[in-house]
């Protein structure tokens, strides 16, 4: 029987002879010619450096697991918070709404993951809030506005009225005028609510558009209120480009023009002229609309196009203006992805210009 002793005691021995001790492997010498055994070769090694080394090591690691344990749960509360602050500031903003204020918005436009796409959501929504209510708000202050005098003359008219017995005649003569109040009551609640159908976004308000032929359409109505025009011996001249088709709404763009015409008649002298012309110009219809007549002043151009704004307010009345005409041309036009504006010349023509996709 062989022994074997290692003649240095350094760590590579120290492996491979406890490698070979863990395996219980015994090492049977042949003879390599005859292939007999002639012996054995044991190979042997402490255990106490390994057992030392091991007991060291879990040591090490019992004293370090409250420290690993402190800054795992540093970290975590930390990266927790970094996470958490985009839903904290979510909460605020949706506690910060009241009915009053629809102005408060989350505003983390940077971030693309989960939180920031909720974020964004969330703010498009505020706006379409915002905008609804607003739409309210300004449909209850136009009816208060402009219904509460009219209602409250029909009122008193009526007390007057009821006040004494009169003669059949004079109730006769009263209702008729009451009738009349309430026709125009009808016309001014109808335009309302028409124009609050026309700011709605258009993914609310269902706006059809057809391919149209503007120019029969602008024939058409010129004809259509040429008999007015008659009245006040008004000419009428137009020069109009042939087939200039656009894509639009019929019944509103029937409206709007006739809008832009009526009012021309209404402030146009006796004995004055009206000129339409339509021609294309760089991808779009450009429809104008000529008057002679008073003019307006340079300081109410930029506010014809407010509700309820009159340059006049006496001279409007008595022309059955309610100051929603213009308006109404300006929403149909922003539909059709258009434009309008005026121009004016005192006491000499007043020029109205929409432009049209073709």
């Amino acid at each position: 029987m062989f022994f074997l002793q290692f003649r240095k005691n350094t760590i590579r021995t120290r492996l491979t002879a406890s490698y070979i001790l863990l395996l219980g492997c015994m090492l049977v010498i042949f003879d390599t010619y005859l292939y007999t055994q002639i012996g054995w070769l044991q190979v042997a090694q402490s255990l106490e450096s390994i057992s030392k080394a091991t007991e060291h090591l879990l040591t090490l690691m019992l004293f370090s697991c409250p420290f690993i344990l402190l800054i795992v749960g540093f970290g975590g509360l930390f990266f927790a918070e970094r996470v958490l602050r985009p839903i904290n500031r979510i909460i605020h903003t949706a506690q910060a709404i009241g009915p009053n204020d629809f102005t408060q918005r989350i505003g983390d436009r940077g971030s693309t993951d989960e939180i920031g796409r909720l974020s964004i959501t969330m703010d498009k929504m505020l706006d379409r809030l915002q905008e609804a209510f607003e739409h309210e708000r300004r449909f209850t202050a136009d009816v208060s506005h402009e219904l509460r005098t009219p209602l409250t003359v029909i009122k008193g008219r009526l007390g007057v009225t009821l006040s004494q017995s009169r003669s059949v005649e004079e109730y006769e003569s009263t209702l008729r005028e009451l009738q009349g109040d309430v026709d125009s009551l009808i016309r001014l609640t109808n335009r309302l609510l028409f124009l609050a159908r026309l700011e709605q976004s258009e993914s609310e308000y269902q706006f059809s558009l057809t391919n149209i032929d503007l120019s029969d359409l602008l024939e058409i109505l010129v004809e259509q209120i040429q008999p007015t025009a008659e009245i006040k011996n008004i000419t009428i001249s137009i020069n109009i480009e042939p087939s200039l088709y656009i894509a639009g709404n019929s019944d509103h763009l029937t409206r709007m023009f006739l809008n832009l015409l009526d009012n021309a008649i209404k402030y146009t002298n006796r004995e004055g002229q009206i000129t339409v012309r339509a021609h294309g110009e760089r991808g779009l219809a450009k429809v104008t609309v000529t008057n002679t007549g008073k003019g307006i002043e340079a300081e109410h151009l930029p506010h014809l196009f407010e509700r309820f704004y009159r340059v006049e307010s006496d001279r409007s009345r008595d022309t059955g203006g309610s100051g929603l005409g213009l308006a109404i041309a300006h929403e149909i036009v922003r539909l059709h992805r258009g434009s309008i504006h005026v121009t004016s010349q005192p006491n000499r023509l007043t020029t109205f210009t929409v432009q049209l996709p073709s």
